[in-house]
This record gives structure tokens, C-alpha cells and sequence, in this order.
């Protein structure tokens, strides 16, 4: 009879509502930091794509590339577009441009493509020893691999 009588004793609970309601406000908060962050992402890629159509990006890649090369006295001697990449929501397009001059004007102008505000990512680099002029030692002929993205109509 006793041991029944334990059973049947209603006994202390914590009280659910207030439980209820502070993890309803960690959900609120956590939902507002999610939003947050979301938008900021968007932003970010916003901010690194091209909104040209992929026929106008080449020649914009090429004058882009042409003007860093000028700046840094390197000579374009290869530009090629490369294949693109149709994705969810995105579009990669892959450009392939080879430029000559002193070693140290080409990684200056790998360093301006890389930076934020030129859009470009740089994939890869590949640097060989030109063969050397009269006169100007040091000469190198880089190839650089780029990417460039554009946002994807769903209409297209």
C-alpha cells in the first residue's frame, strides 16, 4: 500500500511553460542569426559574380586582364575562353590567359586579379623561364587559370 501511495503523490515539476517559452526565444534568436547570415552570404556572392551575360564576360575578362598586364608593363601573348559550367543557381566560366615579362611584374599581376574587387579567381599559376632576350634577364612566360561566375536566370 505504500508503494502505491508513492506512485499516486503528485510530485514537483519543473514549470513547462516557462521552459516552453525560453526555448521559444532561443529559436526566435537562433532564426534571426540564421536570416542574418543568409543575407550576408548573399551579399558575398552577389558581390563576387558578374551580372554581364557570358558572351559579353570574355571580352570584359580580356580588357580587365589586358589593362592589369599594361599597368604591370607584361606582355599578353594567349587569351582563351574555356569551357563553362552550368550549375544550380550559378554559372563557372574558365579562361586561360598566358603573359611574359619580369618575374616579379607577373606575380603583382596574379596579386591585382586576385582582389576582391576584380570578380576573377585565380585557379592556377604555371611560371617557366623565358628564353632570355639580349639584355633583359629574368623574363618569364606565366600561365594563369581563371574563373569568373554569373548568377543563372531560372528563365533561361
Amino acid at each position: 500500500m505504500a508503494g502505491s501511495f508513492a506512485f499516486l503523490t503528485p510530485k514537483p515539476r519543473p514549470n513547462s511553460l516557462a521552459l516552453a517559452r525560453r526555448a521559444l526565444g532561443k529559436l526566435q534568436a537562433s532564426a534571426t542569426q540564421t536570416q542574418s547570415d543568409a543575407r550576408k552570404a548573399e551579399n558575398d556572392v552577389r558581390n563576387r559574380t558578374w551580372s554581364l551575360p557570358p558572351e559579353e564576360l570574355g571580352r570584359r575578362v580580356m580588357d580587365d586582364v589586358g589593362r592589369i598586364a599594361e599597368r604591370r608593363k607584361l606582355g599578353v601573348a594567349n587569351f582563351q575562353a574555356g569551357r563553362t559550367v552550368e550549375g544550380a543557381g550559378l554559372r563557372q566560366l574558365a579562361f586561360s590567359v598566358t603573359v611574359e615579362g619580369a618575374f616579379l611584374d607577373v606575380l603583382d599581376a596574379v596579386d591585382d586579379l586576385e582582389k576582391s574587387g576584380s570578380r576573377l579567381a585565380v585557379g592556377n599559376v604555371s611560371v617557366a623561364p623565358e628564353s632570355a632576350k639580349a639584355g633583359e634577364p629574368g623574363r618569364v612566360s606565366a600561365s594563369i587559370g581563371l574563373t569568373a561566375f554569373t548568377l543563372r536566370k531560372e528563365d533561361e
